[in-house]
């Protein structure tokens, strides 16, 4: 890989280093749980919490827009370098703010302390440089150190509803004027980029994009443009008299947490998806079918064609029986095999 950009650097622990991050991290997480600290948004980290949930809701929510012939503008936010760009002393603060603080907050700030990086390349070490931002990644605190980072995000929202898989955050804005819609989605989306801008975090206005969802018998007017701008941190606090900040793009299908969405929610573009895979692992399966003890196949089976039929069902499973069938037929192939 020759873009040095993006190689990400991984903290090497001590195994008792392991060991009292688990503790600590597990007192925290009880106590997040005990007192409902982490906001509800958020399904990244957590017990009984998932990409799977978060999908079930996001298509839950979606459908019963639909059904009430509403547009819906979904946004999906891109951050830049999420896990490295955590500013050490607005952790704190954060920590400080969801409770934590006394000797649990004193030890989390030594572990932040004088933390330091270096390249090894063959037997050669590079200097050693200070790090001042991120949290540890490989670390067991980090994920959680995360989730204090963005626990206040979905304050900011005041019209949206706001989905939350640590950095995979989108936005979804409902309504049956497509104007409105797009009013009420952008001045979240504008909230949501002064909030990034002044925790610290780079919002991505290229890989950010949006959708226009919207059953096929509600059909927006042709003149009518919907658009989204990601204000940047000179024009939100500067406010110059000429806008000159990007758009975000607009899609008409968007892969999220693994599923491919788009702009009808009928998952065609994600059935593809699922059946290129199975279709590869059909090719291997029957490679290798005689050489292998029956009980293997099945667990190979079990591995490998149950997890990508069942990932997202609960959301894909609701499309035409047509797309499903198409499934179904590599399924009993693959069975067969």
């Amino acid at each position: 890989m020759n873009d040095y950009d993006k190689y990400r650097p991984i903290t090497l622990l001590p195994t008792v280093d392991k060991i009292v991050e688990r503790i600590i991290s597990d007192e925290m997480h009880n106590f997040f749980s005990c007192n409902n600290i982490i906001t509800q948004s958020q399904f990244g980290f957590l017990a009984n919490k998932s990409t799977s949930s978060l999908l079930s809701q996001f298509t839950d929510l979606v459908n019963s827009h639909l059904d009430n012939k509403r547009h819906v503008l979904v946004v999906f936010i891109d951050y830049s370098k999420a896990f490295d760009t955590l500013k050490h002393e607005t952790l704190l603060k954060k920590l400080d703010n969801c409770g934590i603080r006394g000797p649990v907050l004193n030890w989390c700030k030594e572990y932040l302390h004088d933390r330091a990086y270096y390249v090894k390349i063959a037997d050669t070490y590079s200097s050693k440089h200070k790090v001042t931002v991120g949290t540890a990644q490989g670390s067991v605190l980090g994920p959680l150190h995360y989730l204090t980072y963005v626990n206040d995000a979905p304050n900011v929202v005041k019209k949206c509803t706001i989905f939350q898989f640590a950095d995979d955050t989108c936005l979804i804005s409902a309504h049956k004027d497509i104007k409105t819609a797009e009013q009420n989605l952008q001045a979240d989306f504008t909230n949501i980029c002064e909030w990034s801008h002044d925790a610290g975090l780079v919002l991505n206005a290229e890989k950010t994009v949006f959708l226009h969802i919207r059953s096929s018998h509600n059909v927006p007017d042709p003149a009518v443009e919907v658009k989204l701008i990601a204000h940047s941190h000179d024009c939100l606090h500067r406010k110059p008299n000429y806008c000159t900040c990007p758009q975000i793009g607009k899609k008409d299908r968007q892969t999220y947490l693994g599923v491919v969405i788009d702009d009808r929610l009928t998952w065609r573009y994600h059935i593809d998806s699922v059946c290129d895979k199975l279709r590869c692992v059909m090719g291997k399966l029957g490679v290798i079918r005689h050489r292998i003890p029956f009980t293997i196949r099945i667990n190979l089976y079990k591995s490998l064609v149950e997890s990508i039929i069942s990932y997202g069902l609960s959301s894909y499973g609701r499309t035409f029986n047509t797309y499903l069938d198409r499934i179904y037929s590599l399924q009993l192939r693959i069975l067969k095999i």
